[in-house]
């Protein structure tokens, strides 16, 4: 007897002892689902892992440990940012159970940048550019789900909302505005707003959206960007860059054929040295043109082989010159020295000279200023500057397809 008393008691304590270790091992498991919020009031649950309700202690962002034996917390008023709640059952030597989440309730902060014709000039958040073409560019402060904008006809005592909000498309950050219509970029496809006239000021309002769907747009906080729509010049003085086609001589036997392309730039240098009443910081109120960058494209097959460059500015020597690549000529020029022996003048920039195959013998081939899309052909369309480096603002340049057809092939000896 005095042995199965040893026997029993060895047994309850071994009992004992494994119901101590079961205790000071087991954890809990957060039943949050989400771990980020868009409120600050935030409900934390948990249950144990043994099924067994406990004491617990916990923490709440690094404070000192509070006893309880509910299995959830009703955190009120947390400030913005990331938080932690750590849960261990009370006794317990385990390390404790963490969930950690983040408090977001404010919106993204906009940024507009841009400038009257360039991405890269101006960058301010009170920006008022001028002109019959206004490039407005944005930024947030954090990632977007949803942008929408609208615009206001501020000219009548009252604003007038010219636009309902419409939503934009939230991989798109940019739009170009003319007299002649915005092509939106909206969610749900491409529209054209012509709603805009020479000589009247303008805002555009942009309301944006972070992923938990939180907004700045307030009475107190409503960003907008003011611009105005003017024309520079009448319609017979209008600076205008485009090109034109040239001699086209036909390809004859084994000979390639040659095509010319001219640079036009009519206008130009009489718009260059007159005053312009309109202009931004990284723009040319007055000064002299010192620089000239085309990027002449064409069609493959093609061969650049020469180029000539006219007398631009009176009495003034240039460095000029072309860069030729597979499907590109860049063209350039620099205006530097006096030069008062070489009065006579030309609108063209520059004559192109390209040579064709007798394969395109009787094809039509097109040549623009600009850039092609991005899977053939990137970088600058044009550069216009002026001796201190600013962008001469209000020179309109064509960059639409010039299409040319080319001559039949000739017999040799014909």
């Amino acid at each position: 007897m005095r042995r199965l008393a040893s026997l029993l008691l060895v047994v309850f304590l071994i009992f004992l002892l494994s119901s101590c270790f079961k205790q000071l091992n087991v954890s809990v498991e957060f039943e949050n689902l989400q771990t980020e919020y868009a409120t600050k009031n935030v409900t934390v649950s948990w249950k144990p892992t043994g099924g067994v309700d406990h004491l617990y202690l916990y923490s709440i962002d690094g404070d000192g440990y509070v006893e309880t034996s509910e299995t959830e917390l009703e955190l009120t008023n947390l400030e913005e940012g990331q938080h932690t709640v750590e849960v261990k059952i009370a006794g317990s030597t385990r390390i404790p159970d963490k969930f950690t989440f983040i408090v977001d309730t404010e919106g993204p902060l906009v940024r507009f940048m841009g400038s009257d014709r360039y991405s890269y000039g101006l960058f301010s958040e009170d920006f008022t550019p001028f002109g019959r073409y206004v490039f407005l560019k944005w930024e947030f402060s954090e990632e977007i789900s949803k942008v929408e904008f609208r615009f206001v006809d501020t000219n009548s005592e009252e604003f007038q909302y010219i636009t309902d909000w419409l939503e934009w498309n939230p991989a798109s950050t940019s739009m170009l505005i003319s007299d002649e219509g915005l092509t939106a970029n909206l969610k749900e496809g491409n529209t054209v707003l012509d709603v805009f006239e020479v000589g009247k000021i303008y805002r555009m309002y942009i309301r944006a959206y972070d992923k938990l769907g939180n907004t700045r747009y307030s009475d107190q906080y409503r960003p907008f960007v003011v611009f105005r729509l003017d024309e520079r010049y009448v319609d017979e003085d209008k600076p205008l860059v485009y090109l034109e086609p040239g001699q086209i001589l036909p390809a004859e036997g084994e000979n390639r054929g040659l095509i010319e392309v001219a640079i036009v730039a009519s206008n130009v240098a009489k718009y260059v040295e007159s005053v312009k009443e309109y202009f931004a910081p990284d723009n040319t109120r007055n000064g002299e043109l010192m620089y000239l960058q085309f990027s002449v494209v064409h069609d493959e097959g093609l061969v650049f082989e020469e180029a000539f460059f006219p007398q631009f500015i009176e009495n003034k020597t240039s460095f000029d010159g072309v860069i030729p690549s597979n499907r590109e000529a860049v063209v350039v020029r620099g205006f530097i020295d006096e030069a008062p022996l070489i009065p006579a003048v030309s609108d063209i920039v520059a004559i192109l000279r390209f040579s064709f195959p007798q394969e395109l013998s009787g094809e039509s081939v097109s040549f623009k200023i600009g850039s092609r899309p991005k899977d053939a052909l990137s970088g600058p369309m044009y550069f216009i500057r002026d001796e201190a480096n600013r962008v001469i603002d209000g020179i309109t340049v064509d960059n639409q397809f010039v299409e040319v057809s080319l001559p039949e092939l000739v017999a040799a000896g014909m």
